[in-house]
């Protein structure tokens, strides 16, 4: 990637029938320039003489059990990322035609330390 100017098309990915010509129309041109309407100066917010009032919290709600799930599975905490990398990581496993692409990829665990 050493002297890829950033946002550089670097590739055109075409199915069966797409015109590779016409997929590069448009890139690299820029937008014109949008004026800015001048907005109207916010209100001062008017000063309260009493407290607002509490509001209830919202009821909460039953989750069905997923019919997917057998009763009785331990459940385990995890974040968003470690299911990611996780999902990831399987389904490459699974399925030979998986991969992962893009900048950053497996560099220093990559840029969301998933990869």
């Amino acid at each position: 990637t050493e002297g890829v100017k950033v946002n550089a098309v670097i590739a055109v990915l075409a199915v069966d029938g797409e015109d590779v010509d016409k997929a590069g129309e448009g890139i690299g041109e820029e937008e014109p320039a949008k004026p800015e309407a001048a907005a109207p100066a916010p209100a001062p917010a008017a000063a309260k003489s009493e407290a607002a009032a509490p509001v209830a919290a919202a009821p909460k709600t039953e989750v069905a059990a997923d019919p997917d799930i057998p009763a009785g599975t331990e459940m385990v905490s995890t974040t968003v990322r470690e299911a990611l990398r996780d999902a990831m990581a399987e389904e490459m496993r699974r399925d030979g035609d998986v991969f992962v692409m893009g900048e950053e990829v497996a560099e220093y665990q990559g840029a969301y330390k998933i990869t």
